[in-house]
């Protein structure tokens, strides 16, 4: 179970998908029935529910997660992506995508280290990764011709990559996810 955060502020909850019976792995139709009916749709590794943005969202989004889930699930948190970092300041949530995009296309250059996934559509979809594998910055888009290897020290660089991201973007709420960025030293 995942809740994520789009940078416009659009709440989704996400749920792995049901577990697959019998030696050939056969799916459990009557599972996948049970999270249509909560209003999930199945995404490329899970499935999701968009919640909205106003203040009652967390409350429907805890709610489709009880709902979603057998009782005997108890959830342990273990995995955060933020989508913040203290290497950049963040943009508004209403600056255009380019904008959020860039955010962490600089982060990673200047962490040299990481990754961001930048997904789109409701229910999100992986447009494109960025990944800092110095002296590497690498874009791989869902489009081959947009994918990117290029030097990370050139200044030049980051804005290649963020042309080349911004131009896969499917729509809004953009979701960004940075992973394996840790903060600068104090």
């Amino acid at each position: 179970m995942a809740g994520c955060a789009a940078v416009d502020g659009t709440l989704e909850v996400r749920v792995n998908e049901p577990p697959r019976r019998g030696w050939l792995r056969r799916r459990e139709p009557g599972a996948e029935r049970a999270l249509e009916a909560l209003g999930f749709v199945p995404g490329y590794d899970c499935w999701q529910a968009t919640v909205g943005t106003d203040p009652a969202a967390v409350a429907r989004g805890a709610e489709l997660v009880d709902r979603a889930l057998p009782p005997e699930v108890e959830l342990v948190p273990q995995l955060v992506h933020p989508g913040l970092s203290a290497w950049t300041t963040p943009p508004p949530p209403s600056a255009p995508a380019e904008e959020h995009v860039r955010a962490a296309v600089e982060t990673l250059v200047r962490a040299r280290a990481g990754k961001a996934s930048f997904d789109t559509r409701r229910p999100a979809r992986n447009d494109a990764w960025a990944f800092a594998t110095p002296p590497t910055l690498v874009v791989d888009a869902d489009d081959p011709a947009v994918d990117l290897e290029l030097p990370i020290d050139d200044p030049a660089s980051a804005e290649t990559a963020v042309d080349a991201i911004v131009a896969t973007l499917s729509d809004r709420p953009l979701f960004v996810a940075l992973i394996g960025v840790r903060d600068p030293p104090a």
